[in-house]
């Protein structure tokens, strides 16, 4: 009996584990991730494929749609009805923010004149906008887009081309040999989807199931699918600038044929067939991720000449002033700014050039569908899976009122980005990002930073030295209050909640959020529900492993603020505007605090208020610093080799034992320095640069003590001690993402981009590529291609 009892006691244990097992699994399938849900028919507002019959020869024209048509507004939404009255609303001096959010708005009204209604005005557009025909089928696909009431402007397309431009220059034999050749195909054949796979994975299913909702009205093709998440062909410059060149030759030859010369129709496929003779696919396993960008960068270019970086243990190389194409500081051209060729720089910020999760790439050129790629990649780009099977929500679910946001910039994440490791983490960017939106971080690396640049302690460090894994701003080129007044800190422990859920170590130190080397910097955070991340202003979005997450699209829609830096491509990347429809950030994050303070402004006497508890330490006098250092008053020169780096050790300890003494007990914000992490503490003193070797005497450090006293008094007197903040600009961004998103971001948009896209490739991949094309609008108006 005793024996039975024990079995059945053992049973018990395993089913209620068992359940536990279960119901975790689900509550993080349903709940903690976007789960793989593929959206019903029912849910999306699709016409009846079978009865679609466009009416282009009549030339009607639809009335124009309001932006408001898929949205409805918030009655208790206080926008401002012009980018000039939410400036004004400041009532303060002229910011660069406000040229730059002036510019948005006037190139995006040039946008929205440019939408066409009907078969005749968006034709004419293609071939102005891309200089031939449009595609067989153009018509039906003019007459859907129509039908699900999406915006026809042809500049939102712009990144098809991009994609499909080489291959029309490729032979269209090794096109689709290539396809052939891959393990992971879907296939379209008489208007039905077919996925060939080695197994099961959510993501294609997710994309064939994308695919199948226009499935009728496509011609047969096949599709090589990425099942990774990383984009994976790095074509160099020289090779893909050979197939653009044969491209523009041939397309020269186009106005010559006369529309007698088209081909109105796509040629049937045979059934598809796995054929891995076909095509070799070669693949890089090995090789340094930022020597295959610099190979695809442009000649002239500055990432094409610099190496990879070999030494991560160094503190990274952060451009001095402001960034490239900036605006005094901020961003003016998004492109450049998230180009590496243009910012070789970030070969040492990111994770994907430092060391992504996977690497099989292939500097080969053949045609291969992903969700997010890299400028230089070649791959072509679908809406990601995660973006369509993301959970359907009403706009009235996301809204909240501006007026009961909280003023704070919101974010939680794993810290992905790559592999990140014991000599490595402090140059990702999602981990640099968390730092530098980090009150306590802020305390620390102020005050080293105050102090960084007068002799007898770090004399080789300049004025901007970088502390931690960011470098804070000069005040010379960010005019930042909360800088100036040496309350950074303190500023940013009342206004950022930003924290890592998940430390994400590697090699993986088993179950758990923690991580060895990293936990001592940061404490993971509570995962919060994304639907009460809509309860804050100010949304950063920061590359994971790719760029493809639907992070950004839900917070457009939700009426709060995007903030994005990025070094990836999407489907909609055309589609949106910096500084109309989110903000963007360099990808060093300097902007970040000059971003806050324009959009939250600055109240020195809330700050300095005894309920924040970072007010007491000023970053220039009270945080941990090396101006405590203990002093002699009979120094003793050292002579040798041994006795300098005897005395250097020294130093390094005795400052280490400073801040740990500081630190010692307090913990505010996810960043925490406890005092048994004496190694992690002379990596926030040393990193790579030279310590002096001779102590300061007591009265030298008395002297320094008073200049640094000095030197910020005068920051505080100059500086004021309120700014203003733009709150009214911050709710114009807000409700015009909202808006857009509401416009051209919808699943059904999705669907519209799909059906073009495809049209485009079946053609590219076809024989007589080049007498394929849409002519009948211009047979009925009697007119020719000029």
């Amino acid at each position: 009996m005793l024996s039975i009892s024990r079995f059945n006691l053992r049973a018990l244990v395993l089913i209620i584990l068992i359940i536990i097992v279960l119901f975790t699994a689900a509550f993080f399938n349903l709940d903690h991730r976007y789960s793989y849900r593929l959206p019903r028919p029912e849910q999306l507002r699709l016409p009846d494929i079978q009865s679609l019959k466009p009416d282009f020869l009549g030339g009607q024209k639809r009335p124009p749609p309001s932006l408001d048509e898929h949205f409805r507004g918030n009655p208790e939404a206080a926008v401002p009805g012009s980018i000039e009255s939410a400036i004004s609303a400041a009532d303060v001096e002229p910011h660069p923010i406000d040229e730059l959010v002036r510019r948005a708005d006037k190139d995006f009204e040039a946008l929205l004149s440019r939408q066409t209604y009907g078969i005749h005005e968006a034709a004419e557009a293609y071939r102005k906008r891309r200089g031939r025909h449009p595609p067989p089928g153009y018509d039906k696909w003019v007459a859907f887009a129509e039908e699900v009431n999406a915006t026809t402007i042809e500049d939102l397309f712009d990144q098809i081309y991009n994609d499909l431009g080489p291959f029309w220059g490729t032979p269209v034999d090794h096109l689709r040999a290539s396809v052939d050749a891959w393990p992971v195909v879907i296939s379209v054949r008489n208007g039905a989807v077919r996925q060939r796979t080695d197994r099961e994975r959510d993501h294609t299913n997710a994309w064939e199931n994308m695919v199948s909702q226009v499935a009728p009205l496509l011609p047969d093709l096949d599709m090589a699918m990425n099942e990774m998440d990383e984009s994976r062909i790095f074509a160099t410059w020289d090779t893909v600038a050979h197939y653009m060149n044969v491209a523009t030759e041939r397309q020269k030859q186009n106005p010559s044929l006369s529309m007698s010369d088209m081909i109105s129709e796509y040629p049937r496929l045979p059934p598809p067939e796995y054929d891995p003779d076909r095509f070799h696919h070669s693949f890089l396993r090995s090789t340094p991720i930022w020597s295959l960008v610099a190979a695809a960068c442009p000649q002239a270019s500055p990432g094409r000449r610099l190496p990879s970086e070999q030494n991560m243990q160094w503190s990274p190389w952060f451009p001095d002033g402001w960034p490239d194409v900036s605006h005094k500081g901020y961003v003016s051209n998004f492109t450049i700014a998230t180009d590496p060729c243009s910012q070789p720089h970030v070969r040492g910020l990111h994770g994907t050039f430092i060391e992504p999760i996977s690497i099989s790439t292939s500097q080969q050129l053949f045609p291969i569908f992903g969700g997010s790629k890299l400028p230089q990649n070649n791959d072509i780009l679908l809406p990601p899976s995660d973006f369509w099977t993301a959970p359907d929500t009403t706009h009235d679910e996301l809204r909240m009122p501006w007026s009961k946001k909280a003023d704070t910039v919101f974010w939680r994440g794993d810290a992905t980005g790559g592999r990140n490791r014991m000599p490595t983490w402090a140059r990702f960017h999602r981990h640099r990002f968390v730092g530098a939106a980090n009150a306590t971080a802020l305390v620390a690396a102020q005050a080293f930073h105050a102090h960084g640049a007068y002799p007898g302690y770090f004399p080789e460090l300049p004025p901007d030295t970088w502390i931690l894994n960011f470098q804070l701003p000069n005040t010379d080129h960010y005019k930042i209050t909360a800088l100036s007044n040496g309350h950074l800190g303190a500023w940013m422990n009342q206004h950022s909640d930003v924290a890592f859920t998940n430390l994400v170590c590697f090699p993986s130190e088993g179950w758990g959020p923690g991580c060895s080397y990293t936990g001592s910097f940061y404490r993971p955070s509570n995962w919060v529900n994304m639907r009460d991340h809509f309860n804050y202003k100010y949304l950063p979005d920061i590359d994971g492993n790719d760029g493809g997450t639907p992070r950004f699209p839900a917070a457009l829609r939700s009426t709060s603020v995007p903030m994005k830096a990025s070094m990836y491509r999407t489907w909609f990347s055309s589609r949106v505007m910096p500084w109309k429809h989110f903000v963007p950030m360099d990808m060093t994050y300097k902007d970040l605090w000059g971003i806050m303070e324009y959009f939250i402004g600055y109240d020195d006497a809330a700050v300095t208020a005894p309920s924040n508890p970072l007010a007491q330490f000023n970053g220039f006098q009270r945080a941990p610093n090396p101006k405590d250092l203990p002093t002699s008053t009979d120094p003793t020169t050292p002579k040798t080799p041994a006795e300098k780096d005897a005395l250097k050790r020294q130093k390094i300890y005795d400052a280490e034992q400073d801040a740990v003494r500081a630190f010692h007990g307090r913990e505010w914000g996810n960043v925490r320095l406890p005092p048994d992490e004496a190694a992690s503490i002379h990596s926030l003193l040393s990193h790579g640069h030279s310590i002096t070797t001779t102590r300061p005497s007591a009265d030298e450090a008395a002297r320094l003590r008073q200049r640094v006293a000095d030197q910020a008094a005068k920051l505080r007197e100059r500086a004021p001690k309120v700014v203003n903040p733009h709150d009214e600009v911050g709710a114009w961004i807000a409700e015009g993402g909202a808006r857009w998103a509401a416009r051209t971001l919808r699943k059904e948009d999705a669907l519209v981009y799909v059906y073009r896209l495809l049209l485009e490739y079946a053609r590219v991949s076809s024989e007589g590529r080049d007498r394929m094309g849409f002519v009948a609008d211009l047979k009925a108006g009697g007119a020719d291609m000029a």
